[in-house]
């Protein structure tokens, strides 16, 4: 025990059993100090290379000197390097053991990758900087950039290095990284920039059109006053100044009828002038043209339009017509017993029309439909596109059965006399009073060869049958019919005799004989006015008081007119009075005013 502290296990180093021998008695504060570790210091220069802890008296550990970039050459016991250290000598204390090393040197290389030229292997110390010579190297069509130093080191001329390598002698190569040269471009249009374009040095210069400025270049021009055509070729070194001649796009405009017909020719227009749309000449049934569209805006016919519809060069744009629906007007006529009135719609082309009711209050007519373009239709019938024009006026005419009772050769006359008549699509009922003729006898009332009594219906009417006009017949005995010409020297003949029955039909003759100086004019009955030509078929009526009919000649001077000087009348009336017929024998005119000297009639006796 030393100081009350048991010191059984205590390692001391050998060459200090003596002092212990001799400092057994020491107190342990003093024991202690004089056996502590201390600390061993070894120094890099101004650098503290390492410590390490190692008894007091034993030997200090060998270091191995290892220090990249660096050869170790011994460690030293001064820092001027000149006294080795012996390792084998215990140490005393603290200590410090100065350590010796020589930097390495290493060699730059340069590399041109695809350049020429030369540049000096370049030798560098490790620690120390070292300023990079400019590049030396030369490549067409390329400028140089920078050095790479394994692809993560960029350097640049002028720039200064430093340990690129801590292996002694080994060399690091610097590879020249290079740009391509390139050529500015400026192409001008009208003193205007249009394009800048870099082109590689021995690249083509490329052609360059303008699109979307309504024009295209003629030729490309080395001076602005474009008289030096440009030749196009390789790129150089320097800048390219490129001047247009330039002319205005043309385009072509088509028409779309968009439904309708007819033919338009393309309409050629130039960019950037102002012209006139040309006419539309499409027509389409039931329309009338309205516009032309183009890209959701609206033009019109004849419309002075600045052309900017398109920028391309020779392409085609096309406007489609816009239509718009005609109006029209649909007139009903209709019928209501004897009074025909009229009803009015507006219509459009596309709309619906509705045949409209015709309302008839009389029991003598009947509303069979509307008649259009020769067909019948019903009221309530539907149908559309009547109008091909604009404000065009379509009729339509009620078709109305009618039954009228007709007694022409009777003491009366029916327009009709009836107590009922019942209409049906297809029928018509009735009921008359029988008519009278004297003593003959009523045989009954015919229609389309058919008899019918008084109190009867006709049946499989359709609407072809709306004048249903029934004509009575008699059973009478039958009369002469006398036929007398004038001959040339004024002698009246009859040159025709013809019998025929009650309502018989009578074919009138062709006169016999010419007579000199006169044209023949027709027939006229002596109880009458009206003047027949031959040919013309006559129903004889007689009643129970005259069986005889006579039919006289009737002739026209060929050489008598009228003057308005000698006759006092004006022109006009000489033109009417020539033109009418005359009658000029007294034997002829018997029942008639007679004509027989020449006389002066004033404008408007009759």
């Amino acid at each position: 025990d030393i100081g009350g502290v048991s010191y059984m296990n205590l390692a001391l180093p050998v060459n200090n059993i003596g002092k212990i021998e001799s400092n057994v008695n020491l107190p342990l504060s003093q024991f202690s100090s004089v056996y502590k570790d201390v600390t061993v210091t070894y120094m890099a220069g101004e650098e503290i290379y390492s410590q390490s802890q190692v008894a007091n008296g034993a030997q200090a550990h060998r270091s191995g000197g290892d220090r990249p970039g660096y050869t170790f050459e011994g460690w030293f016991k001064d820092s001027e390097l000149t006294t080795p250290f012996d390792f084998n000598t215990p140490v005393d204390g603290d200590t410090t053991i100065y350590g010796k090393w020589k930097a390495n040197t290493y060699y730059i290389e340069f590399i041109a990758d695809g350049g020429s030229g030369e540049m000096i292997r370049l030798a560098a110390e490790y620690g120390q900087s070292i300023k990079l010579p400019a590049n030396q190297f030369e490549k067409t069509g390329y400028k140089f950039q920078y050095w790479n130093y394994n692809d993560w080191l960029y350097i640049y001329d002028g720039d200064s290095v430093k340990n690129l390598t801590t292996k002694n002698g080994e060399t690091v190569r610097l590879t020249a990284v290079w740009e391509i040269r390139s050529c500015c471009v400026e192409y001008k249009v009208e003193g205007i920039t249009r394009k800048i374009m870099w082109v590689n040095w021995g690249e083509d210069v490329p052609q360059y059109e303008p699109i979307g400025y309504g024009y295209h270049v003629e030729k490309w021009y080395s001076d602005e006053a474009c008289t030096i055509p440009y030749v196009f070729g390789k790129a150089e070194q320097g800048s390219i100044y490129l001047y247009a001649n330039w002319t205005d796009n043309t385009f072509y405009i088509k028409f779309d009828a968009n439904g309708g017909s007819g033919l338009m020719a393309m309409q050629k227009c130039t960019y950037g002038q102002f012209e006139y749309l040309n006419a539309n000449q499409f027509t389409k049934k039931g329309y009338k043209f309205d516009h032309w569209l183009f890209n959701e805006k609206i033009y019109f016919n004849n419309q002075h339009i600045y052309c900017c519809l398109t920028e391309d060069n020779g392409a085609v744009v096309t406007l489609t017509a816009v239509w718009e629906p005609i109006n029209y007007k649909v007139e009903f006529h209709g019928y209501n017993g004897g009074t025909y009135w009229l009803h009015v719609e507006e219509y459009s082309y596309e709309d619906t029309v509705t045949f409209i009711n015709n309302e008839i209050t009389t029991q003598t007519a009947y509303f069979l439909g509307w008649e259009y373009k020769g067909n019948v239709y019903p009221a309530g019938y539907q149908t559309s596109k009547l109008a091909s024009v604009d404000g065009e006026i379509i009729k339509v005419n009620a078709v109305v059965r009618k039954v009228d009772f007709q007694d022409p050769a009777g003491e009366s006359h029916y327009s009709p006399y009836t107590t009922s008549i019942f209409f049906t699509a297809d029928s018509v009922s009735y009921s008359i009073t029988t008519p009278t003729l004297g003593s003959n006898t009523f045989l009954g009332w015919k229609y389309k060869d058919t008899m019918y009594s008084c109190t009867d219906m006709i049946t499989g009417l359709t609407t072809d049958d709306r004048d249903v006009t029934l004509v009575s017949q008699w059973s009478v005995m039958s009369h002469t019919n006398y036929f007398i010409e004038t001959l040339s020297s004024g002698e009246q003949v009859t040159t025709y005799t013809l019998i025929n029955g009650f309502c018989g039909d009578i074919k009138l003759p062709t006169p016999k004989y010419e007579r000199e100086g006169y044209t023949f004019v027709g027939w006229k009955s002596r109880t009458g006015t009206k003047v027949y030509s031959p040919g013309t078929t006559l129903t004889s009526f007689m009643t129970s008081s005259k069986s005889e009919f006579y039919y006289e000649a009737v002739y026209e001077s060929k050489t008598s007119t009228l003057s308005s000087v000698d006759e006092g009348i004006s022109a006009q009336k000489c033109e009417q009075l020539n033109t009418a017929y005359y009658a000029v024998s007294a034997d002829i005119c018997a029942d008639e005013c007679v004509l027989t000297t020449r006389k002066t009639y004033t404008e408007g006796t009759v």
